[in-house]
């Protein structure tokens, strides 16, 4: 996982990434979101949220290809995302849950 630079994280961005599933089952799964197309650039922060009631795991990739380890999240919890080059995050199904991701 990349850190990002004063530098890069003080540049004003002008676009926002917004996904969400309000019911996101095993057939859904695991989805990729992918930032860097929407934002024509890798994300620097962001937040992820479950708003439902069964567990979550997400993965962050800077590249679109390499993924890093997956991360836990429980019900009704979010993760503050920032400071990590984003290009995709993809979100795997552990029990039926909602969720919502925005990245800038």
């Amino acid at each position: 996982m990349t850190l990002i630079n004063q530098s890069q994280y003080d540049t004003p961005k002008e676009k926002t990434y917004s996904s969400f599933d309000t019911s996101f089952t095993t057939g859904d799964s695991p989805t990729t979101l992918d930032i860097n197309s929407t934002l024509s650039r890798n994300a620097i922060e962001g937040y992820i949220v479950n708003n439902g009631p069964g567990r979550l795991t997400y993965q962050i990739s800077e590249d679109g290809t390499n993924y890093d380890s997956s991360i836990n999240l429980e019900p009704q919890r979010g993760h503050n995302l920032r400071a990590i080059s984003m290009d995709s995050i993809k979100v795997t199904w552990v029990a039926d849950t909602s969720y919502e991701v925005v990245a800038w």
